[in-house]
């Protein structure tokens, strides 16, 4: 996808990258989640007052992912992605501290894949 938004033409605006690959991504993990909630037959629902944080986060990574599209036509790909990839390290932090979310080893190793 990244290299795409590096080729897409000039005219094509950032926002709709973005959103093409949030949009994308949404699909995917919709389709993982019923698939995972079927394995465990439980219906669980998110707890309102989680509402805002959540949305928060994910207001900042659509904006980190604008941010990512926008710096693909000015700096090479690899460059881009390797910033990039340090989103990770810099989402578990709020998750830690607005969320109260447990980062463990677990955690840390993924994100230092």
């Amino acid at each position: 996808m990244d290299s795409f938004a590096k080729r897409a033409p000039a005219k094509l605006p950032v926002n709709q990258i973005a959103a093409a690959r949030l949009g994308l991504q949404a699909l995917i993990l919709l389709a993982v989640g019923q698939f995972v909630r079927q394995i465990r037959r439980q219906a669980t629902r998110p707890d309102p007052r989680e509402a805002a944080p959540h949305l928060a986060r994910t207001g900042l990574i659509l904006c980190a992912n604008g941010i990512l599209f926008a710096a693909l036509r000015q700096m090479p790909l690899a460059e881009t992605t390797a910033i990039f990839f340090v989103g990770p390290f810099i989402q578990i932090m709020p998750g830690a501290f607005s969320l109260e979310e447990a980062v463990g080893w677990r955690r840390i190793v993924a994100s230092a894949i």
